[in-house]
């Protein structure tokens, strides 16, 4: 793949709110239908704390990254629980990266091979301030490899595309100027956003350069890049909009897609506006519309995810999911914020959708999205 310098333009400045194209009230009414139900703890299926990852193989074998527990966990393509990845005293191997949070994804690599954007946790028994790794998983759950990653501050993803592995990461301020991957300085200055990886852990290339609205933006921690394959080609898509098409080369071709009305902007508070995380602060925290993830289904449609949230306490977060639909080939959009049982972390010809719809614990939903009535 060539490397890539350049982007399809993009406004800048302080202007963030993205632009609507809605086709008007002619819009199917889409909805979310239920069509398999996979309870991660029922029967031999261990306590869940969290879904923070699922990927799918070639055969239908689920892989769930509990972040919150630092484990991984199998299931078979009926849904039974198979068997978990722990280190030798049963305890949890993905427990932190070596910097930033815990791991954060899961993607299962056309060689076979799954990967999770963590390391065993004593690996890096001093956790290295700027170091962050991509693990290696056997299909009957040994690690393999590990690939660090240096001179980075973030480490998200990863998603397999084609023959490799994209990875979003970000890059201390202070070491702008240092050499990262193997990079030259010049390269580096052009602040890339995401990397594709051999599934042996050699950088190809950056592409994706930073979207210069984010420092424009009126929050920081609400700008993130996601991306999903989509065949041959690639979809990414910020917090911003719009969504970017790229080729098998990794190539820039076209973009499309922007937030609808009911997108809720961030504000800007004033310097001092909260002096301590009380209920007021979280109630600004939880007053806007944050983008959580974009897949395909069924070939034809891109789901880009929306995440409200409210609370106006740190621990009592509430989540509601709801989706913005795209066809594939056109860009044009097919409906607007469709309701979501879940936060949306797969798709195929469905959408896996983690929830809880009993006090049981954490469930992946398999779901299809319908026109209303042909249910």
């Amino acid at each position: 793949m060539a490397h890539l310098l350049a982007l399809l333009a993009v406004a800048t400045g302080s202007q963030c709110a993205p632009g609507h194209d809605d086709a008007g009230s002619d819009l199917p009414t889409l909805s979310s239908s239920l069509v398999r139900d996979i309870a991660l703890e029922g029967g031999d299926g261990p306590v869940v704390m969290s879904v923070g990852g699922l990927a799918v193989d070639s055969t239908g074998n689920l892989f769930v990254l509990d972040a919150r527990a630092g484990r991984l966990h199998k299931y078979d393509v009926s849904g039974n629980y198979v068997a978990s990845l722990s280190d030798t005293a049963g305890k949890a191997v993905f427990l932190r990266q070596p910097v930033g949070g815990g791991a954060s994804g899961v993607a299962a690599g056309r060689d076979g091979y799954i990967y999770v954007t963590g390391a065993p946790r004593d690996l890096f028994p001093h956790r290295p301030p700027d170091t962050a790794a991509v693990s290696r998983i056997s299909p009957n759950l040994t690690i393999d490899a590990v690939y660090r990653i240096a001179r980075i501050e973030v480490l998200r993803g990863p998603v397999a595309w084609r023959n490799n592995l994209i990875v979003q990461l970000a890059r201390p301020h202070d070491l702008i100027e240092e050499l990262i991957l193997g990079y030259t300085e010049e390269q580096v200055k052009d602040n890339e956003v995401l990397l594709a990886i051999t599934y042996a852990g050699s950088p190809i290339m950056y592409f994706h350069p930073e979207d210069e609205r984010r420092h424009g933006a009126s929050y920081w921690g609400w700008f993130r890049t996601f991306v999903t394959e989509a065949g041959e080609e690639l979809l990414a898509v910020n917090s911003l909009y719009p969504i970017y098409r790229y080729d098998s080369e990794g190539l820039p071709t076209d973009t499309f897609g922007s937030a609808s009305p009911s997108f809720r902007q961030p504000s800007r508070p004033a310097p001092g506006s909260f002096p301590t995380a009380d209920a007021e602060y979280y109630e600004w925290r939880n007053s806007f519309t944050t983008i959580g993830g974009i897949h395909v289904l069924a070939d034809s449609l891109v789901v880009v995810v929306l995440v409200d949230r409210s609370s106006d306490m740190s621990a009592a977060i509430e989540r509601t999911y709801r989706a913005d639909v795209f066809h594939l080939d056109s860009g044009e959009v097919v409906d607007r914020d469709v309701a979501l049982e879940g936060d949306v972390l797969y798709a195929d010809t469905l959408l896996y959708v983690a929830w809880r719809p009993t006090d049981e614990g954490w469930h992946i939903g398999l779901f299809d999205l319908l026109e209303r009535g042909s249910q």
